[in-house]
């Protein structure tokens, strides 16, 4: 069987708005997952696509070569509409058990906000772009319109609290490779807002106290090329 089965969509007519076209013309790599403002990072690549094929938008998921195609509408040029049970079933079985866990996971966020609308950015993200969907709930899914290096990035530990904080963000738990990385605080809209070193690999203190309130992502560059993002709320 091919690694990919076309998924033939059911065709009528919606309105079109003028979307961002590089939502479609991107490919989108997912970096995290954030339910209740915990966060999830994939443990293999997990590409999304979104195209329009003849004005009927459609929404792909890929996991172990495990494709779910969904048809959605678009409610402004910043939201968009999952319609309720319409999902088919792709190409491709998961043969590891943590993958085929994170999988029904990731497509869950999807599937448990059906119906309901999804708002979207895309921002840039130094050299690269970020893009952002957020359901109802709040929950969202941040990807990116590279792919993360070969290095094993889950395998890194890290953990951030308190989250959300009001005046100090602490690193806990690092991993031994994240002394001397580079991070930088991005705001919402993709502008850096603090830069600095990691200089222990114990425990790590950044002051927030100067940000406004809102939703912040912390990225971390290693020395050998491995980037995190965490996202964390100050209040």
């Amino acid at each position: 069987m091919k690694n990919l089965i076309y998924i033939a969509a059911i065709f009528f007519s919606i309105n079109t708005f003028a979307q961002n076209p590089q939502l479609f013309d991107e490919n989108w790599y997912l970096r995290d997952i954030s339910i209740e403002n915990n966060s999830n990072i994939p443990p293999t690549g997990c590409l999304l696509e979104i195209y329009n094929s003849g004005g009927v938008y459609n929404i792909v998921l890929a996991v172990c070569k495990d494709f779910y195609s969904n048809i959605i509408t678009f409610d402004s040029s910043a939201s968009f509409t999952i319609l309720d049970e319409s999902w088919f079933s792709g190409a491709g079985n998961c043969t590891n058990a943590t993958l085929d866990a994170y999988r029904l996971f990731y497509y869950s966020f999807y599937e448990g906000n059906q119906a309901t609308p999804f708002t979207y950015e895309i921002l840039p993200d130094g050299d690269d772009l970020s893009l952002i969907i957020t359901a109802q709930n709040g929950d969202q899914a941040i990807y990116g319109n590279t792919l993360l290096g070969t290095n094993d990035v889950t395998s890194i530990t890290l953990s951030l609290y308190p989250n959300p904080t009001t005046t100090t963000l602490m690193l806990n738990e690092l991993d031994d490779r994240l002394l001397n990385s580079n991070y930088g605080i991005l705001d919402i809209t993709g502008k850096q807002v603090k830069r600095a070193t990691i200089n222990t690999s114990t425990s790590f203190a950044i002051n927030v106290e100067d940000l406004n309130a809102g939703v912040y992502f912390l990225k971390i560059e290693t020395e050998d090329g491995v980037l995190l993002t965490k996202r964390f709320v100050k209040k």
